[in-house]
C-alpha cells in the first residue's frame, strides 16, 4: 500500500472503532436506564432497527436524535461522549 492510502485506510478503521464505541455508549446508557429499546425508540420517534443500528455503531444519529438520547438518559452531551474520542 502506498504511503497515502496506508494513511486513509488507518482514518477508516478509525472511525470505524469511534463509531462502535459510540454505539456502545449509547446500548450501556440504555441499559443502564432501564428502558428497553423499543421504548427508547418510540421516544424518540426512530424505528427499532434505527436504535439498533445506532447502538452497533452501523449508523451515527442525527443530532436531533442524540440529544433527546442524552436526554431521556438524563446524560450531558459529554457524558455520553467521554472515552470515544
Amino acid at each position: 500500500m502506498a504511503p497515502s492510502s496506508t494513511l486513509a485506510h488507518r482514518h477508516q478503521v478509525s472511525e470505524r472503532q469511534a463509531a462502535r464505541r459510540r454505539g456502545a455508549r449509547l446500548r450501556e446508557a440504555r441499559q443502564a436506564s432501564g428502558y428497553p429499546i423499543d421504548a427508547v425508540a418510540l421516544a424518540v420517534g426512530r424505528s427499532f432497527d434505527s436504535m439498533r443500528s445506532y447502538e452497533c455503531g452501523r449508523v451515527t444519529p442525527p443530532l436531533d436524535v442524540f440529544y433527546a438520547l442524552c436526554q431521556l438518559y438524563g446524560l450531558d452531551v459529554a457524558e455520553l461522549l467521554e472515552e470515544v474520542s
